[in-house]
């Protein structure tokens, strides 16, 4: 009986010890991180399943695709793209590929989907300073929600969907996106403070620093305001994302210290480092649920 029992918890404990990586599918899609990639001189937007670690193809072109985000329904892509002259929003439908641009006129970079994926987060950089907008996914308005002296990049939302945390010249901030009021930084130093990220639980906030070298990653505790390194490794780490349950982190690394990344994941504590991908430069992973079946598109050959 003693044995028996045994069996049972280490059973229990090598199934939590298991990343999600390999776990088997989510009940309701498969868990999935978009990223680009640059592997013949433009980039392009991938879907890597954490189930198998196949990796296929969204987009396909001679133009630039970057800094893809999974919408929380699971069945778009938003990024950014030179393709028609200056950086530009687009989505992507998952289930038709059909691409729909969504601004236009000067530069827009880093859409981020809302939590409950009716408005789209970005930074409108078509004046002087870079600025925060906020579009409506339904009725198409735009408002801008911040009016700084600061350029303001990189939005993630709160939980709620009621803060947005960015990087405002070095620091990091939140903003209250209904009235535009800004905090003080979340981090008080001499480091250069970005990527920040908002984990779904709103508990913490993520980011990377390059304050004492190589580019490491931080959490900051937002009910105590406590800083936690989470890493301290002699390669950059960059574009930190949370895990849609957050319990690990994706990002990429530059483990040869030659300029190309690769993404990685870890539990949020920092431990259990795994490589998802060893080839070209791999960059702005967002991790999400995938509701569109994966025959919709054509596995990248080796």
């Amino acid at each position: 009986m003693l044995k028996k029992r045994l069996i049972i918890i280490l059973g229990v404990l090598l199934i939590l010890s298991i990343p999600l990586m390999a776990r088997a599918q989510d009940d309701d899609g498969i868990p999935v991180i978009v990223f680009y990639s640059v592997g013949t001189g433009y980039s392009d937007i991938y879907l890597l399943d954490l189930t198998t670690l196949t990796q296929y193809r969204l987009t396909d072109d001679i133009h630039s695709n970057s800094f893809p985000s999974l919408s929380p329904d699971g069945t778009q892509v938003a990024f950014q793209s030179n393709r028609n002259g200056g950086w530009q929003i687009y989505v992507l439908d998952l289930a038709t590929m059909d691409m729909t641009q969504l601004t236009e006129n000067g530069n827009h970079y880093y859409p981020q989907w809302s939590p409950d994926g009716s408005q789209l987060a970005y930074t409108d950089a078509s004046a002087n300073v870079a600025q925060i907008a906020v579009r409506d996914m339904t009725t198409g308005d735009v408002r801008l929600v911040t009016d700084s002296n600061t350029n303001n990049y990189l939005p993630h939302w709160s939980a709620d969907g009621e803060e947005i945390v960015v990087t405002a010249g070095g620091d990091i901030i939140t903003i209250t996106q209904a009235t535009g009021d800004m905090s003080a930084p979340l981090v008080v130093g001499d480091g250069w403070e970005t990527d920040p990220d908002w984990s779904p639980d709103g508990r913490y906030v993520l980011y990377t620093t390059g304050a004492i070298g190589a580019d490491d990653l931080y959490v900051v505790y937002m009910n105590t305001g406590e800083i936690f390194q989470i890493t301290d490794a002699t390669m950059d780490e960059i574009d930190p994302t949370w895990s849609p349950d957050s319990k690990q982190i994706a990002f990429a690394g530059d483990e040869n210290d030659d300029g190309a990344y690769d993404l990685f994941i870890m539990t949020r504590d920092g431990t259990n480092h795994q490589q998802l991908t060893d080839r070209y430069d791999n960059r702005a992973p967002s991790w999400g649920i995938l509701r569109v079946p994966l025959s919709n598109f054509d596995p990248v050959e080796e």
